[in-house]
């Protein structure tokens, strides 16, 4: 395969990430890196999150801490949707 069509291929992949990451906000969901990582996302999804920040969606997120110490954050979609 050229390099050009592996760099559309890899666009295309991240596009249909970012587009799945955006529904699953848009439906309510509360998405950890964790939460990425089973639907498939591979270790790219915090990348994928800052893309769709800059892209004007207003995504928010917050810590949670667990009973053992560890913390982790889970995005969501704020209620206006778009910055």
């Amino acid at each position: 395969m050229q390099q050009k069509d592996q760099r559309q291929l890899q666009n295309k992949r991240t596009n249909n990430m970012r587009d799945k990451i955006l529904r699953l906000l848009q439906d309510g969901k509360h998405l950890s890196e964790l939460d990425g990582l089973t639907y498939g996302y591979g270790t790219s999804f915090r990348t994928r999150i800052s893309e769709l920040r800059k892209m004007g969606h207003k995504i928010d997120d917050y810590f949670v801490n667990t009973e053992n110490g560890a913390r982790f954050k889970r995005y969501f979609l704020a209620k206006e949707g778009v910055a």
